[in-house]
């Protein structure tokens, strides 16, 4: 079901690549005729779906990156601080923690990650 939020989503995320024409929100796709602008809330469902999907996964980025800044200024890890890998689970995370950090820390690090609300719906 296409709704408004889901349409302002993935214009917000496309926002690069988007126009709004007599109001209604556009964003620049491909298909076999060429490329062009096509209203959000008539691109085809497979597209639709893809773009609402990515929309999703960058929210959710943006709001764990926020949420592990704490913990990676807390134990110094600067591994995490130039790269968006390792963010696609909570195990991902906890893996790369453990490389160089002792087992005591480690469980800290996990508890502070736990504590800190990450998810990891749309990873």
């Amino acid at each position: 079901m296409r709704n408004q939020k889901d349409i302002d989503l993935i214009y917000k995320n496309n926002v690069h690549n988007g126009m709004i024409f007599s109001g209604v929100k556009h964003v620049m796709v491909m298909t076999n005729r060429g490329t062009g602008f096509q209203a959000i809330d008539e691109l085809p469902k497979d597209t639709y779906d893809r773009m609402l999907k990515m929309a999703n996964k960058k929210e959710e980025q943006k709001i764990n990156e926020r949420l592990l800044r704490p913990i990676i200024e807390k134990y110094n890890l600067h591994g995490l601080k130039n790269t968006a890998q390792w963010r696609n689970s909570l195990d991902s995370l906890v893996q790369f923690c453990s490389f160089g950090v002792e087992s005591s820390v480690l469980k800290r690090i996990k508890a502070d990650l736990i504590n800190a609300g990450l998810t990891f719906k749309y990873q």
